[in-house]
């Protein structure tokens, strides 16, 4: 066995263990934007591009119209496919 093998190995299991992206509450990723693994996506903040990365810190009042557009996006989807 080669001098370095062991070392190759332990890389080789560290680079090939999944790392997920993490994405807070209240976060924007913007569309086709590319969160690589182990990336965080930081609370209030929208995220662009690929790979994504901060663009600017959002308003309180442009995240609650963001949740105030997906209540409403869900109530219409439980009124039209929602049980009969």
């Amino acid at each position: 066995m080669h001098k370095s093998a062991p070392l190759i190995f332990i890389l080789l299991l560290a680079f090939s263990a999944p790392a997920l992206a993490v994405v807070e509450e209240g976060a924007q990723v913007g569309a086709g934007a590319l969160v690589p693994p182990g990336k965080v996506v930081p609370a209030g903040w929208l995220v662009m591009g690929v790979p994504a990365t901060p663009v600017r810190q959002m308003s309180p009042e442009e995240i609650e119209d963001i949740l105030r557009n997906a209540r409403e996006y869900v109530a219409l989807w439980r009124r039209d496919y929602g049980e009969k």
